[in-house]
């Protein structure tokens, strides 16, 4: 599955667009980019087995790698933006 834009220098708190992935996939990842002190911030990867009902599949927070990987099932995914602050972009990967 080709890798999409998931937050595109957001600011608004909750999640971005829902990627269906048109079938189930272990490992998703999220990669995390801004400009500027990112403090406050969070980025939650999150899977779905049928678009409603959203798991955690990862957090990234302020000093952590900006590259993080998860290996649950999931057929839907999205990142969700939490706190106050900078604008934060995001990609996820799905294989």
């Amino acid at each position: 599955m080709l890798p999409f834009l998931a937050l595109d220098n957001a600011t608004d708190f909750g999640p971005g667009p829902t990627r269906d992935l048109e079938g189930v996939y272990e490992t998703h990842t999220l990669h995390v980019w801004y400009s500027g002190d990112p403090a406050g911030r969070a980025v939650k990867l999150q899977g779905s087995f049928d678009g409603e009902h959203w798991f955690a599949l990862v957090t990234w927070r302020p000093g952590d790698n900006p590259v993080l990987t998860a290996k649950h099932l999931a057929r839907y995914v999205n990142a969700s933006l939490g706190g106050d602050g900078i604008p934060i972009s995001a990609i996820i990967a799905s294989a």
